[in-house]
Parts: structure tokens; C-alpha cells; sequence
């Protein structure tokens, strides 16, 4: 039989699930890539702007010969497929999200028509995870300018992982200047929209 202890915790565990999932579903619908099709591009009003860049995840490699206990250590971040969150600077917690998926060793390149403002690479996910738990992602804190009829570009951010990821697991962020190369990938399919590209690299604001 349960006392009335138990159910008071009860109460409290089905609370705070509900409010996570609840979280959950918000960022979900809340969701969008970060990449414009050509056809948005060309419609660029007064009060948008474009950025562009890339990024890239290097996962450090472990020993070859792992014991059978390293898992306590964390997951293994060269297998994992991981989501990148950006988001406009402020308190909107219903505030449109823009993610884009990456795995170590490949290279993403992003191209996004944004409303003018300040923005927040926030954090990296893995995917397939809601990220609500504190060893389920890592904090980027990367921030960067859309100004508006601008092309901007923001660098190629690469995300230095260590080889398994658990709580307070650190990550190095290295903001490389690779304009050249990322523009050639993106002029076959975008031509009009790169000839005017201003460099505008992002910044780290906020210590990790």
C-alpha cells in the first residue's frame, strides 16, 4: 500500500515528466532547418538578411583496447550524429529554432534567410535524443549577426569533441575563416546570392 510519502513523490516524478515532454514537444514544433531553398533566396524583402558558413564536428579517438567498463565514461561522440540548435538572442521560449545535422568528419555547410538580429548557435544534440538531460548535449554559446539585404558570412565552426561525452563533458569551439571554399560549394545552386558576401565572423560569448 502505498503512504503518503509515496504518492507525494509520485505526483512529483509524473509532474516533472509531463513538463519535460511538454518542453519537448515545443522545441519540436518550434523546429526548423537551417537551410533556404533557392526559390526563398530570391525573395529577400527589406527586413531579411542571409547568412552563411559551415560546421564541423572532430570527435578525439580513445584507446584501441578499451576496457569493457569505459562506457561509465560516456557515449562514444565519433558515432553519433549530432543536432546543432540556432536560435534568435532573447527570453521567447515559443521562438523558432533552426537545426542542422552533422557528423564527425563531414563537413555541413548552412545557408539561411533570417530576420535581422542577434542569434545564438546554442548547443549540439545527439540525434534522436531530446537533449533534456545534462549529459545529452554540449553547450556551444556561439554568437553571430543578420543584418538586413546582407549576405553574411559567419565562418566554419568546428566543434572539438572529446572521445566520449558524459555530464560536464567540455568541448573546444574553433571559428575558422574559410569563406572562399564555402562560397565555391554553394555557387552552383545559389550564383545570385553569393557575389556580394560580407565577412561578419561569429564570436564566442559565453564561457562554456
Amino acid at each position: 500500500m502505498m503512504t503518503l510519502t509515496d504518492i507525494s513523490r509520485f505526483n512529483e516524478g509524473m509532474a516533472r515528466t509531463i513538463y519535460l515532454m511538454l518542453v519537448a514537444i515545443s522545441m519540436t514544433s518550434c523546429a526548423a532547418p537551417m537551410v533556404s531553398t533557392n526559390e526563398e533566396l530570391q525573395s529577400l524583402a527589406e527586413n531579411e538578411g542571409v547568412v552563411i558558413g559551415s560546421i564541423l564536428f572532430v570527435a578525439q579517438k580513445g584507446a584501441e583496447n578499451e576496457s569493457g567498463w569505459a562506457f561509465l565514461r560516456g557515449r562514444q561522440t565519433g558515432d553519433l550524429e549530432w543536432t546543432v540548435s540556432f536560435g534568435e538572442l532573447g527570453s521567447n521560449p515559443f521562438a523558432t529554432t533552426y537545426t542542422i545535422s552533422a557528423k564527425p568528419g563531414k563537413e555541413e555547410v548552412f545557408i539561411k534567410k533570417l530576420s535581422p538580429g542577434d542569434y545564438n548557435i546554442r548547443r549540439a544534440s545527439p540525434a534522436g535524443v531530446l537533449g533534456l538531460s545534462s549529459n545529452q548535449y554540449v553547450s556551444l554559446a556561439i554568437h553571430f549577426k543578420v543584418k538586413p539585404r546582407q549576405t553574411s558570412y559567419i565562418g566554419k565552426l568546428v566543434v572539438n569533441l572529446p572521445d566520449r561525452l558524459m555530464a560536464g563533458s567540455r568541448v573546444r569551439v574553433d571559428i575558422a575563416d574559410s569563406q572562399e571554399e564555402t562560397v565555391e560549394k554553394l555557387r552552383s545552386e545559389h550564383p545570385s546570392i553569393l557575389g556580394n558576401t560580407v565577412k561578419d565572423l561569429a564570436d564566442l560569448r559565453t564561457l562554456r
